[in-house]
């Protein structure tokens, strides 16, 4: 297995209302816009939790599946939800994160990608 680097909370919010390139398993995409960035609760102070929304193109709506994100510089594979449609009628789709940090502080976001190997849970 090859480990990947997972997006920091501070890596997404720097890249709100941007655009990904979304890729499934067979090779097909989609452009999905960085809509939302939350913080989540963790299980422990030894990780952080949080999550990215992808508002979809209307009309376009995905299942839930791995699929390829593409950032323009970065691909990461990641698994993702469809939720609730936003206000203006466009799917979204979910990725969480749930990562060990290197800060224990409590209440502390990741301040650096964290790396995910053998022992994580998404490796490519």
């Amino acid at each position: 297995m090859t480990p990947f680097k997972i997006p920091s909370f501070a890596d997404l919010q720097a890249q709100m209302n941007k655009t990904f390139a979304l890729r499934n398993s067979d090779g097909l995409g989609t452009g999905a816009e960085l809509i939302d960035v939350y913080e989540g609760i963790a299980m422990n102070a030894r990780y952080a939790c949080y999550s990215m929304q992808l508002a979809l193109p209307p009309g376009v709506n995905l299942p839930q599946a791995v699929y390829a994100v593409h950032n323009g510089s970065e691909e990461w594979p990641l698994l993702l939800t469809p939720v609730m449609p936003g206000d203006d009628g466009r799917a979204r789709m979910e990725a969480v994160f749930h990562v060990p940090s290197k800060t224990v502080a409590a209440g502390a976001k990741p301040a650096a990608t964290e790396d995910c190997g053998p022992a994580g849970s998404l490796v490519t």
